[in-house]
């Protein structure tokens, strides 16, 4: 071709015309690729978030780097409970040198909001189902229990009208003794021997028929049967036979059922002797300075070696039997009618004494009828102990009366009056225990200028006695028993510690109530180092309710701390200290409480509050959002603001916000929560999850699967952590294990912000090319489908699915055909293609199910022009563990003009 030269006439107009086109520049073409390492920002407008976090994020948690599948669920009992389907809450029990070791148990409803406790006796981790009959009905409908571990291997459940307490089948009984007769006549003590597991020689005892056939067993709470651990069995023909102490005497126990029995030989085998429940039945007894339930067992021939025994108590209320330390009196007085004066011996009666120099309660000649012994107790009394001092007693034939103040008058105590200060009918002749059957009409009095519970004693004939000779009349020491208080009804049970605390007596008007049993003893709510009814009870700021409670263990600098957070509605107290001598109240929030009492949970994990601070901490759902404490701190749980504001469609319902559920993984380091979202709705339908350690919300959602309603953490014996959930169709669930929802497929969609290719908001810009990277896997019907969506318009856009095209040549029968692109799948070295519909494309697949590369990669020719663009990712599977882990996805793009919409 000549050159052009501009001074030549000839070629002026050729020249002219190449003047006169329009310069064409190449557009310039830019590449970006994104790792799936962002986060779920639900509370901002996807504009705002970018292409690298999340407007969607369902079913994927977060990795180290980046995102995979969660796991689903299996059934845990594959036979749903009867009738009553709907899953509230639940617990597991774990006892230890037991032949049942684990108990889950549960609080279901039937349609009718009626409430039953189950329980299943199958290995943590194992499918297996419920027990058929029920060990608890709620005494109304629509009572929501809650669970809490207790001291000495128990669990208790309170529903605002009832506290129950269990230790399983096979609990450990209070004392065992050895008698030669019914009337339990030299009692020799073997508790020590028997309440452990050890078969060794030293640990057992011989039951022997021929010279002690009776057995006492003391038990803390009513029981409906023992088990015999048998290392030598009976060899005679012989029966067992079973009593309960009814008040006044020994009582059979209905319809018993010998296990222990085999060949006509009683104890010849290890096994349970089983009756009839006997709550309600069974009394306390005083024996052997003990104060409790009482069963005597008889062997009517032959001998056994026996080396444990444990008892069946059956679910039931909390008995609060007694401490075992004898209560001081605070007054002692002695009035003679012959002088018409009273006489002080409190504080005589306090300390032991000699007889050298006697300091006691002198009753020398104490005249019939007309002389009284007034005795007074903070506590109301079962049983006083009268000492004598050495052989300055009572030496003549009387009897003695008990009288109690019944708010008019002293009142006999009747015929379950037994003095066991009388010998040969002389009252007063020896130590022992006055004890009787307190009465329900007793009434606290004011006498001496002291307030408390009045005792009368008189006798019928005049005792012996002269002061200042050798044959005076002295108590040295006088002790009582208390009288046995009933458990109140609280809301919710917790753990401190050693303690069971009871929180919420609003039966009582006492809704910021704690009351507080013994150290290791969740069967003794009396005594010094407990709440003693009232008396060192805690009352937590003003009257408003208390909801919940948890203990919390953290190091703050040199010193270990373990705490009690307690909340109401809107307020929040910490609870330090070991007992009523050191506890102390702190208020922490007024405007910050916890109004979802079921979402309270724990974490020991050491979560990182600020940089090189990693503290233990709480979570719970407040009506602000979930809120994060570590007994110094109160920090929100930022990031779901939208499900808290009303203003949103998204919002949770505040009216059932206090059946909202809640607890932490340990395993993953995940709190869930499940909220009702969306108006009026009142089933949990939303699952929200928080990764503590990466400080990222995601949902979950079991999509045609069913709905979990409530979750609890359970350990197997080697302790590793599950999580067990309850549904509305009688079926408890094991999270986090198995591809599906249990058969259901798991769906995964990730959706990006709304993004700006070239980070300016004034661009039109086109995208050319779409490449994802994902994790191969093995399944042959997985599929990811991906949505392209332009200018924020969820409806609009391309949909497109990607499939890996070697299976798809491989198994269609469409090799060839006309809708496939084959160069492109053929030329791709991974076996990638694409699949385009005839019309504009609206779905396109990519099966990642074959090949040999640990990634599979496609790139798509998009083309799609917008101001603003944003993809959508889905995966479905069923048959793998974690779904599709996605690495990562890119696009290339171009500027196309200015936007200008608007101007």
């Amino acid at each position: 071709m000549p050159k052009l030269n501009s001074t030549d006439p000839k070629q002026e107009d050729s020249l002219s015309v190449l003047q006169k086109q329009p310069d064409v520049q190449n557009i310039k073409q830019n590449n970006i690729m994104f790792a799936f390492d962002g986060a779920w920002l639900p509370s901002k407008d996807p504009t705002l978030i970018g292409p690298t976090n999340f407007q969607k994020l369902i079913n994927m948690r977060y990795t180290d780097g980046g995102i995979e599948g969660v796991t689903g669920y299996t059934k845990v009992n594959t036979t749903p409970i009867s009738n009553y389907v709907n899953i509230k809450n639940g617990i597991h029990l774990q006892t230890e040198n037991r032949t049942q070791k684990n108990y889950v148990v549960v609080q279901a409803h039937d349609s009718s909001g009626n409430g039953r406790l189950y329980q299943n006796q199958t290995d943590i981790g194992s499918q297996g189902d419920f027990e058929t009959t029920h060990i608890h009905s709620d005494s109304s409908t629509n009572l929501i229990g809650r669970f809490s571990k207790a001291p000495s291997g128990n669990i208790v459940y309170c529903n605002g009208e009832e506290v129950k307490i269990w230790g399983g089948n096979e609990s450990t009984v209070g004392s065992v003794f050895t008698t030669t007769d019914s009337s339990e006549t030299l009692p020799i003590d073997i508790t020590e021997r028997i309440i452990n597991s050890r078969n060794n020689s030293d640990q057992r005892f011989t039951y022997d028929q021929s010279t002690r056939p009776n057995l006492t067993i003391l038990t803390t709470r009513a029981a409906k049967g023992f088990k015999f651990y048998i290392h030598s069995g009976n060899g005679s023909a012989s029966s067992l036979t079973c009593r309960y102490w009814d008040g006044t005497q020994y009582t059979a126990v209905s319809n018993p059922n010998d296990g222990t029995s085999s060949g006509g030989a009683a104890l010849s085998q290890t096994g349970v002797f089983s009756f009839d429940d006997t709550v309600g039945n069974v009394k306390l007894h005083h024996f052997e300075e003990r104060y409790l339930f009482a069963y005597q067992f008889e062997l009517s021939a032959g001998s056994a070696v026996i080396y444990e025994i444990t008892a069946d108590y059956g679910i039931q209320t909390p008995t609060n039997v007694w401490d075992g330390i004898f209560r001081t009196p605070i007054q002692a007085q002695v009035y003679t009618a012959a002088d018409t004066a009273w006489e002080d011996f409190s504080l005589h009666v306090g300390e032991a004494s000699t007889v050298g120099i006697p300091v006691g309660c002198i009753l020398d000649g104490f005249v019939a009828t007309n002389d009284r012994l007034i005795l007074m107790f903070e506590e109301k009394m079962s049983a006083i102990k009268m000492i004598m001092l050495g052989n300055l007693i009572n030496k003549i034939g009387s009897t003695a009366t008990l009288k109690y103040w019944d708010g008019d008058t002293f009142t006999s105590v009747g015929s379950t009056f037994n003095d066991g200060t009388s010998e040969n009918s002389a009252t007063f002749a020896k130590t022992g225990l006055i004890s009787w059957n307190p009465p329900n009409d007793e009434e606290k009095t004011t006498l001496f200028g002291t307030s408390g519970y009045a005792y009368e004693i008189t006798v019928d004939t005049t005792l012996t006695g002269t002061k200042g000779s050798t044959e005076e009349v002295v108590i040295d020491i006088i002790s009582g028993v208390p009288a046995i208080q009933d458990i109140k009804t609280y809301k919710f049970p917790i753990q401190y510690k050693t303690k069971l605390m009871l929180a919420c007596y609003n039966e009582g008007n006492e809704g910021n109530r704690v009351d507080y049993s013994e150290d290791n003893a969740p069967d003794i709510f009396n005594g010094e180092n407990s709440s003693v009814d009232g008396y060192q009870s805690i009352y937590v700021g003003g009257t408003e309710s208390l909801t919940a409670g948890a203990q919390l263990y953290n190091r703050f600098g040199s010193n270990l701390f373990s705490s009690l957070i307690l909340f109401k509605v809107k307020e929040l107290y910490l609870l330090t200290g070991d007992g009523p001598l050191d506890y102390r109240l702190f208020p922490v929030s007024t405007t910050i409480g916890c109004p979802a009492p079921h979402t309270l949970a724990t974490a020991e994990v050491g979560f990182e509050l600020s940089e090189d601070v990693a503290r233990n901490v709480a979570m719970w759902v407040s009506n602000s959002g979930p809120m994060m404490f570590d007994g110094a701190t109160l920090k929100p749980m930022a990031g779901l603001e939208d499900y808290f504001d009303p203003n949103e469609s998204v919002s949770v319902n505040f009216d059932v916000l206090d059946t909202a559920q809640g607890w932490f993984d340990n395993t993953y380091k995940e709190y869930n929560i499940l909220i009702a979202t969306g108006e009026n709705q009142t089933t949990l339908n939303t699952w929200l999850v928080y990764d503590i350690v990466r400080k990222k919300w995601f949902k979950k959602d079991t999509g045609t699967g069913d709905p979990v309603q409530s979750g609890f953490s359970v350990s197997d014996d080697n302790g590793d952590q599950y999580i067990y959930a309850g549904s509305l169709t009688g079926t408890l669930y094991q999270l986090e294990n198995g591809p599906s929802w249990s058969d259901s497929p798991i769906t995964n969609v990730i959706q990006t912000g709304d993004f700006f290719p070239s980070k300016s908001e004034w661009d039109i810009t086109r995208i050319r090319y779409l490449k994802f990277v994902s994790r191969r896997i093995t399944e042959s019907n997985a599929y990811v489908n991906m949505y392209y969506l332009s200018n924020t318009d969820d409806d609009g856009g391309l949909n497109v699915t990607f499939r890996d095209i070697t299976s798809i040549l491989a198994n269609s029968g469409n090799e060839g055909s006309s809708f496939i692109d084959v160069t492109t799948s053929l030329s791709n070295s991974s076996n990638e293609g694409v699949i385009w519909s005839s019309q504009p494309a609206q779905t396109l697949d990519l099966s990642i199910s074959s090949g040999l590369n640990r990634l599979t990669r496609t790139t798509l020719a998009m083309n799609q022009t917008a101001w603003c663009h944003s993809f959508k990712f889905e995966f479905t599977t069923s048959e793998t563990e974690k779904g599709v882990e996605p690495i990562m996805w890119g696009i290339i793009w171009e500027h196309v003009r200015r936007d200008d919409e608007d101007l």
